[in-house]
């Protein structure tokens, strides 16, 4: 790990957005803040067969002394090979430290910093921090506001949870996700670790990650200043966005945790799946009562319900074939 005053930083941001919510990414990673010994690099990982940002990435280079922006293009579509792609070049700029951000957030101006205190004062091999959800307008029809307003809620209970883990010590058990984090690169390369390809399409890859990590007996914890905000388009404010949305998760999931427990998940999976039915049927019920603040929670848990069935009958999806609300 690197001392003293130059130490050198790279943040992943995989794309195959071109539109207002990939613009906001990249003006928030032109405005960081950092601290004096700080350099960054900002990857911008093109995850598409055709070249069309390099020259708008160009036009960032200039934003800041300690900031440069970089341009990779991989044309084999796919989330882990575009990640990779940035741990290649991070590796070849002999970099510190890589984080990775995705394409439809935009960081607080101390985001890399607190990253960067927190993993280093803490001396953790992986750190990650909380999202917040957000919407530039107020969504046009009831139940689109009914969604945002219930994921604005649930991004809160999990802040709060995570922020309860830290300060009880306990934060080394949160599934750290890629949409805000950060590596400690002597780590990565002496443990070996990738971003496994058969996650390309379904996502999931930084779980698998985050799971190998902790079997090398990876240090990881929580910064609850390094803070993210993910816009929620209107494209993704609908029950049948939600519900597919859990129903990939859940798939992913099942393969991570049982693919290697065939017989195990044939007499767990059939419980569990009747379990979630069942109290997702109960929260749906409440839903007029709680004045819609349980119908995201059902609609999740129908979507985990679907996607362990698919799971178990070997069906699997390719959520990052398609983008939305660029």
């Amino acid at each position: 790990m690197a001392d003293g005053k130059n130490i050198k930083i790279c943040v992943g941001l995989p794309t195959r957005g071109r539109g207002e919510m990939f613009v906001a990414a990249l003006d928030s990673l032109a405005k960081q803040k950092l601290d004096g010994n700080l350099s960054l690099t900002v990857i911008v990982v093109e995850n598409d067969p055709v070249d069309s940002l390099s020259d708008k990435i160009q036009c960032y280079d200039n934003a800041s002394p300690d900031i440069r922006f970089r341009y990779v293009h991989v044309r084999d579509t796919g989330i882990s090979n575009a990640r990779n792609a940035a741990l290649n070049f991070a590796k070849q700029e002999g970099a510190d430290y890589l984080a990775f951000i995705d394409d439809d957030e935009v960081a607080d101006e101390q985001w890399i910093s607190s990253l960067y205190r927190e993993l280093k004062e803490r001396k953790l091999n992986l750190v990650g921090g909380p999202m917040r959800i957000f919407s530039r307008s107020q969504p046009p029809l009831f139940r689109q506001r009914l969604i945002l307003d219930c994921l604005i809620r649930r991004s809160i209970r999990k802040e709060l949870q995570a922020r309860g883990y830290r300060d009880n010590g306990k934060d080394g058990r949160i599934m750290l996700c890629t949409n805000n984090w950060m590596a400690d690169l002597d780590f990565v390369c002496a443990k070996n670790l990738r971003f496994q390809p058969r996650f390309n399409l379904v996502g999931g890859e930084d779980s698998c990650f985050f799971t190998e990590a902790k079997e090398h007996n990876a240090t990881t914890g929580w910064a609850p200043d390094a803070i993210v905000y993910e816009e929620q388009p209107v494209e993704r404010l609908s029950a049948i966005y939600q519900l597919r949305r859990a129903r990939d998760q859940s798939i992913v999931s099942f393969e991570r945790k049982y693919s290697k427990r065939p017989v195990y998940a044939l007499l767990v999976i059939p419980i569990s799946v009747s379990y979630s039915v069942l109290v997702a049927s109960v929260f749906l019920a409440l839903t007029p009562f709680t004045v819609g603040r349980t119908l995201l929670t059902s609609v999740r848990l129908f979507g985990k319900a679907t996607g362990r069935l698919m799971g178990l009958l070997g069906i699997r999806t390719e959520h990052y074939s398609q983008t939305t609300g660029y």
